[in-house]
């Protein structure tokens, strides 16, 4: 298993740099989901705080 695993690191196909490319993207990913998520959560919070600011100005319109 492990002399498999070695064999796929050493080839020169460039599959050992798709497969590298592919562990980064997927590290990049889960180290940016919990970031983005709070992002997600101030913009939504944000937007709900001035959508209850206009509805309160505009029923102060007589």
């Amino acid at each position: 298993m492990l002399r498999r695993i070695a064999e796929v690191f050493r080839d020169t196909s460039g599959v050992s740099e798709m497969m590298g490319s592919a562990f980064l993207l997927i590290f990049v990913v889960l180290v940016m989901a919990t970031p983005l998520k709070n992002l997600g959560t101030t913009i939504s919070g944000g937007y709900n705080n001035l959508n209850v600011k206009i509805q309160q100005q505009l029923n102060q319109i007589p």
